[in-house]
């Protein structure tokens, strides 16, 4: 079954639909999953699975995510599964930055000292550089620049008529994003202020993670595999044959949601596998192999450090698991959507009650509260 959400609904509409949260006992995956590895041979359920080994000690595992320090200017305005996310918090230095039905706000990370700093109340894809938040909005959904104070709102790229800038990506004085709509989801490049726009390639793209000087994107029009890219668009690649939903480039691995279109039951899930070779000390090649994180179906995929955050959409509500698919736990128990992470605070559009606002919690789910 496929539950491809496109992105010009994904920057057009506040919330994901949301389900009553229901108590749910914690769930592993367990030695038992469907396990691919890239020749094409599939172990049945039936079969038990070799033990899963301890979290590979990878450049990029450990303390992924937005933990700059008090007064550092960010290079990328915002984390790939922020922005994937809808992009709803971001932060610099001290501030986080965060989006409500009100408009744009920003408050300490100690929660102190909140200020709405613009009414524009569909903003999404906040990304925060230097003194600059830049986000997408507006009736046509372009791309937006202002002080961190609120001062100099501008339009920095207007978009043509039909289409929508989509998985906004500000790294240094560049930003990259998908051409939604008429723009057919091709991936482009423009300065920070709007000028040099290029397009990088021709292909319906989603899920855009920019990563050093690499672009790492789903493919829409192959099956949403992952692709990488130089940041001028050459050196085009295959990374991963399987379609892959809320993507996380994290070092070797891509941690995704896998759609499997094949499967009567427990599909979406979460999944991670090599992106490419790696070689041991004899140079014997280890195989590109499918491991399966959890067994319920899931959404909003966040991962910060040995942790994987997200939404299970059965309940609605944010788990987090290690990266080994051990340790489950619930965090909340509202409908939730718009997982976004920031320093050691969880932001994301909660449900309670027939009343839809703004909430945030620390990452182990303590000091839960409605912020909007």
């Amino acid at each position: 079954m496929s539950k491809k959400i496109t992105a010009i609904i994904l920057a057009a509409s506040m919330l994901v639909s949301m389900s009553a949260c229901k108590p749910k006992e914690n769930e592993t995956a367990t030695d038992t999953d469907t396990y691919t590895d890239t020749a094409g041979e599939t172990t049945s359920e039936e079969e038990t699975l070799p033990p899963r080994e301890p979290c590979d000690p990878i450049d990029g595992i450990a303390g992924y995510g937005m933990t700059m320090t008090k007064g550092e200017v960010n290079q990328n305005g915002n984390t790939p599964a922020n922005i994937n996310n809808r992009g709803v918090a971001t932060m610099q230095g001290d501030w986080i930055y965060y989006t409500t039905f009100r408009g744009i706000h920003r408050v300490r990370q100690n929660g102190k000292d909140e200020q709405l700093i613009c009414g524009m109340s569909d903003a999404v894809g906040l990304n925060a550089v230097g003194d600059w938040i830049y986000f997408v909005g507006g009736a046509a959904w372009d791309i937006y620049r202002m002080k961190n104070n609120g001062t100099e709102l501008q339009v920095v790229l207007k978009m043509p008529e039909g289409t929508v800038a989509a998985f906004l990506n500000v790294v240094g004085d560049m930003m990259y994003f998908s051409a939604m709509g008429e723009g057919a989801g091709y991936i482009h490049s423009v300065t920070v202020e709007g000028k040099d726009r290029k397009e990088l390639n021709q292909a319906e793209s989603h899920n855009i993670n920019v990563i050093g000087n690499t672009i790492f994107f789903s493919n829409a029009e192959d099956d949403y595999s992952v692709y990488s890219m130089n940041l001028d668009g050459t050196k085009l690649q295959k990374v991963t044959n399987y379609d892959s939903e809320h993507m996380n480039i994290i070092g070797d691995w891509v941690i995704f949601v896998y759609d499997d279109e094949e499967a009567e039951e427990e599909s979406l899930n979460i999944y991670r596998i090599l992106r490419r070779k790696i070689y041991d000390e004899e140079d014997e090649t280890i195989e590109q192999r499918l491991i399966r994180i959890n067994a319920v179906p899931s959404t909003d995929v966040n991962v910060i450090g040995d942790w994987i955050f997200y939404i299970n959409t059965d309940d609605g509500c944010i788990y987090r698991v290690d990266i080994n698919g051990d340790n489950i736990s619930r965090l909340n128990d509202i409908s939730s959507a718009s997982l976004a992470i920031v320093g050691d605070w969880i932001y994301y559009t909660g449900q309670a009650d027939g009343v839809t606002g703004m909430y945030r919690m620390k990452l182990n789910g303590d000091k839960n509260k409605k912020i909007d």
